[in-house]
């Protein structure tokens, strides 16, 4: 084949990018990044940065820098010359990125002609935050086909496929905190089950906002089962919980303690749900220094599986 051909047909190809965030090599998070931005000059500077296109910024997104990249060739990702240099952050999860990280990164195709890119590539980056365990972002796929203008571009990544629900979908909860309550639906429901049973639940406001983000990470569902919510340095057998409350929680908060159990499954043609409920307690330091604890609990909660990721 002609390179202007195989050029052409990648060129009607889709933007990928298919990545997670490994807790100690166990617990998984998908990387939702949508959007990117490319530098590209041939035999002299790669560069790319991930991010969203609704919550911009450098606290959300992923770069890699090189000075040359070449298809067919691994490189090193360190911080020292040689090697592919990277930073990233994910919100609250990943504030800090550390001076010192590793991995390497795999170019099965970078082809540039005629101010048009086609790159396909896959990487991992192994790092260890200040207060955290090891964790690992794994880069299955990131593809892009684009056109340069002045040696760059910007674009979005093909939206994932999310499963029509056939059940109705709830996540509501209750926060008390120094005598006030608060329900909040969270009914804008993200929820992932991967080839070995792990998963991944993500619930944000079902009105839009930023009030609350609420996140569930373990390694298996069953039936009548009773989990310990924990942090991300709980035993194998925890959730890995994550909540935030806006603008309560914008001086600190501590790691998550309590329980989540699921009351019922299902695995219909449809796709896989559950019926769980949980309560959990998180303290939080105020303005003025004063923490004061929040007890958070399910009023109801039934969801259905978005994707599966082998």
């Amino acid at each position: 084949m002609s390179f202007g051909t195989e050029m052409g047909g990648l060129l009607t190809s889709s933007n990928v990018f298919n990545a997670d965030l490994i807790y100690r090599s166990k617990k998984k998070i998908p990387i939702t990044f949508d959007t990117f931005e490319l530098i590209y000059i041939e035999g002299s500077q790669f560069s790319i940065c991930l991010g969203f296109e609704d919550n911009p910024g450098s606290r959300n997104e992923l770069t890699l820098k090189a000075k040359e990249l070449k298809a067919g060739q691994t490189y090193p990702i360190r911080p020292e010359d040689p090697g592919v240099r990277a930073a990233f952050a994910l919100g609250n999860r990943i504030e800090y990125f550390p001076d010192e990280y590793s991995g390497s990164l795999t170019v099965d195709r970078l082809e540039y002609k005629d101010g048009h890119i086609a790159l396909s590539m896959q990487f991992s980056i192994y790092f260890k935050p200040d207060g955290k365990g090891d964790m690992e972002v794994v880069c299955h796929a990131l593809q892009i086909t684009c056109a340069l203008a002045n040696h760059s571009a910007t674009g979005k990544f093909v939206p994932k496929h999310r499963a029509q629900a056939k059940v109705p979908i709830y996540a509501e909860i209750s926060v008390r905190a120094d005598g006030r309550y608060e329900a909040i639906d969270l009914g804008d429901v993200f929820f992932v089950i991967y080839s070995d049973s792990s998963y991944f639940i993500q619930c944000l406001p079902r009105d839009g906002g930023d009030r609350a983000v609420l996140e569930f990470a373990g390694r298996e569902l069953k039936t009548f089962t009773d989990y310990p919510i924990t942090g991300p340095d709980g035993p194998p057998n925890s959730v890995d919980t994550f909540f935030i409350l806006r603008p309560e929680f914008s001086y600190g908060f501590s790691d998550p303690a309590g329980t989540f159990r699921v009351r019922r499954t299902d695995h219909p043609d449809e796709g896989f749900w559950f019926i769980g409920e949980f309560n959990f307690s998180v303290t939080a330091r105020g303005s003025d220094g004063q923490n004061t604890q929040y007890d958070i609990s399910s009023s109801v909660f039934q969801i259905q599986v978005s994707e599966v990721k082998t």
